[in-house]
């Protein structure tokens, strides 16, 4: 398993994560320690600002529903997902599902 560290106070200090799924634009790791999840932008892991707050120190089945409700807005627009799937061989929504199976492989 691959495991990032998420440096702050000024690079003194880290929190460790397992990533659990990355595919270059989105990724979903978990904290060793809290075991909470999170996701988001791979650009902005470790950033000042990092992953959005609402997806974010997450438990298992709170990231399985936020991402079953990203799912349900996805599949809304089906010209987007043909967007998608043309671009990045993948649609939003089968992005989200990978996450939810990455989070329901884990333990609880």
């Amino acid at each position: 398993m691959i495991v990032r560290r998420w440096y702050f106070k000024h690079g003194t200090r880290y929190e460790e994560f397992n990533v659990l799924y990355d595919n270059g634009m989105f990724m979903l790791v978990q904290n060793r320690e809290t075991k909470a999840f999170s996701f988001g932008l791979c650009e902005d892991f470790g950033t000042l600002f990092g992953f959005p707050v609402n997806w974010s120190c997450l438990t298992k089945d709170q990231a399985i529903e936020l991402l079953q409700g990203m799912i349900r807005v996805d599949n809304t627009d089906p010209e987007l997902d043909a967007i998608w799937k043309k671009q990045y061989g993948y649609t939003e929504s089968e992005q989200w599902q990978a996450m939810i199976e990455a989070v329901s492989r884990v333990a609880d």
